[in-house]
């Protein structure tokens, strides 16, 4: 008898423990589910507040537009072939032409736009740059310090040829903005004329920088940034002229 219930005893603990361990994995079986919709309503929501973001504070999954990297160009509008270089360019442009003080205006631009880098696009020769009425250089340079300290920018970037081949200007500048400036001691264009779209000169080092133009736009533009002077008389990139012995011609060239 003691044996017989033993045996019964046994086999209804044996029951119950089963059904326990049953109910048991039901419990998680559903937990498993509720807990995954859990994590994707998680991951939606946080999604969510990412998108909400400005697009400055999430990671960048493609290249910084000009803008977003705080690029302002300065065009110098004395050559009208300047002008086919900037189209399509996402950056803001200042075109500068007959002011009476081109610099005046520009730190006028500078401040209300806050730009982190400067990238200025016109003709040059070693020392000089070409900027409307007036030619930025040494001398320039120091008679303005203060209002160029004011500028308070990253980078300067040059695109004017063979201006990098005087390095006392390139430092004047530096010392006199607080910026990093970079040039080139060579051509500065097309290949096609016998220039190149690098700055290889630089004040304090670091990656060159990359011209601001839309690459449909350098495509299509086959001068070089240089000037050129017919007897004192500044012609610049967008003029061809041809010489033989008995005319010169001057014409504007549209290549």
């Amino acid at each position: 008898m003691a044996t017989s219930l033993s045996r019964k005893q046994f086999s209804l603990r044996q029951k119950f423990g089963q059904r326990l361990l049953l109910g048991l994995l039901s419990v998680v079986m559903q937990a498993v589910p509720l807990a995954a919709a859990e994590v994707g309503l998680a991951q939606a929501g946080l999604a969510d507040a990412t998108a909400a973001l400005p697009s400055a504070a999430r990671v960048a999954t493609g290249p910084i537009s000009p803008v977003a990297a705080g690029v302002l160009v300065v065009a110098d509008e004395s050559d009208a072939a300047i002008a086919g270089l900037l189209v399509g360019t996402t950056a803001p442009v200042v075109r500068i032409g007959g002011e009476p003080d081109p610099l005046a205006t520009l730190t006028g631009e500078i401040a209300a736009r806050q730009p982190r880098t400067l990238h200025f696009v016109s003709h040059g020769e070693p020392g000089r740059v070409h900027l409307g009425t007036v030619v930025l250089d040494t001398a320039l340079v120091r008679a303005r310090a203060a209002e160029l300290r004011s500028w308070g920018r990253k980078e300067i970037a040059l695109w004017s040829c063979n201006v990098a081949q005087d390095d006392g200007f390139l430092a004047a500048l530096a010392e006199a903005t607080g910026a990093t400036i970079h040039g080139s001691a060579r051509p500065v264009g097309s290949a096609v004329a016998g220039g190149s779209w690098r700055l290889e000169r630089s004040t304090g080092g670091g990656p060159e920088v990359a011209p601001p133009f839309a690459s449909g736009a350098l495509a299509g533009w086959h001068h070089v940034l240089a000037t050129i002077y017919f007897n004192k008389v500044y012609l610049g990139t967008g003029t061809a002229y041809a010489i033989n012995t008995n005319s010169i011609a001057i014409t504007n060239a549209t290549a």
